[in-house]
C-alpha cells in the first residue's frame, strides 16, 4: 500500500465521502440503527446496557459485518477487550467508532496494514476547560490559528478525534496506555495529520511506531471523522 494521498476536504456537490478517510480500507458507516444479530457473549456483555448503548453496539457491529463481507470474511464474536478494542477475525485488522447519529467500521488484511484506528465526533467545538485536558499549549495555538482560517471546521474536535484514532492504532500493537499528552498532533488543512511521541517514557518502540503512522481527517455531514494507520 502506498502513502496516503492528499485530497480535498469537501466538494462543491457535498461533503467528502467516508471512502476518502482511509483509502484502500473497507469502510462501512450508518446514520441509523442496524438490527445486528449478536453472539451469546456479546448479549451477556450488554446485560446491563441502556437502550442507546445497545443500539450503538449492534449498529457498529453491523457496520463491521458489512465491511468484513467486502473482504470475504464472516463477522465473528466481537466482545471488547481490556483496552476497549474489538476482536477481529484472524488475518484482519480493524477499528470501530460510534457517536450520536454516526457509526462506522473499517477493516483490512494484516498483510496490508499493521494497525488502524478510526474515530467520529460531532463537528462542534469542545468546552475550553475540556480542551486543556487533551491539548498542549502548542496544539491550542494550532487549533486557534486554523479556526481563524476555516470557521466551518471545529479544529479542537479534530485534534481530539485524531488522538483517539492514534490510541486505537497504538494499543493493539504495544498493549500499553497512551495518554492525550503523550503525543503531539500536527493537523493540516489538506486533510492529513502527523503524530510525534513527546513522552520518552513510552519507549523507543512507541516513537518508531508513531513515526510510521499516517493520518487523515474529513468532515462528513455534521461529523468529523479521523483515521490512522500503520503499515507493516
Amino acid at each position: 500500500m502506498s502513502r496516503l494521498p492528499d485530497g480535498a476536504l469537501t466538494r462543491a456537490d457535498g461533503p467528502a465521502s467516508a471512502a476518502e478517510v482511509l483509502p484502500g480500507v473497507a469502510w462501512e458507516e450508518s446514520r441509523t440503527p442496524l438490527a445486528e444479530h449478536l453472539y451469546p457473549a456479546e448479549v451477556e456483555h450488554l446485560a446491563r446496557a441502556v437502550t442507546k448503548r445497545r443500539e450503538e453496539f449492534e449498529t457498529v457491529r453491523g457496520c463491521a459485518r458489512r465491511a468484513l463481507r467486502r473482504l470475504g470474511v464472516d463477522r465473528a464474536e466481537m466482545v471488547p477487550g481490556p483496552g476497549g478494542e474489538p476482536a477481529w477475525p484472524p488475518g484482519c485488522v480493524g477499528s470501530m467508532t460510534h457517536t450520536a447519529g454516526y457509526c462506522a467500521a473499517a477493516v483490512t488484511t494484516r498483510s496490508h496494514v499493521l494497525s488502524l484506528g478510526i474515530d467520529a465526533e460531532a463537528n462542534e467545538p469542545v468546552p475550553d476547560d475540556i480542551l486543556d485536558l487533551f491539548a498542549s499549549p502548542r496544539e491550542r495555538t494550532l487549533v486557534s490559528d486554523l479556526a481563524a482560517r476555516s470557521a466551518p471546521v471545529a479544529w479542537d474536535r479534530v485534534l481530539f478525534s485524531a488522538k483517539e484514532s492514534v490510541y486505537k492504532t497504538w494499543y493493539p500493537v504495544l498493549g500499553t496506555w497512551l495518554g492525550f499528552n503523550d503525543v503531539a498532533v500536527q493537523l493540516e488543512t489538506s486533510g492529513t495529520f502527523t503524530v510525534e511521541l513527546t513522552n520518552p517514557d513510552r519507549g523507543e518502540d512507541g516513537a518508531q511506531l508513531l513515526a510510521r503512522l499516517q493520518g487523515r481527517w474529513r468532515v462528513l455531514g455534521g461529523h468529523i471523522v479521523t483515521g490512522a494507520l500503520i503499515l507493516p
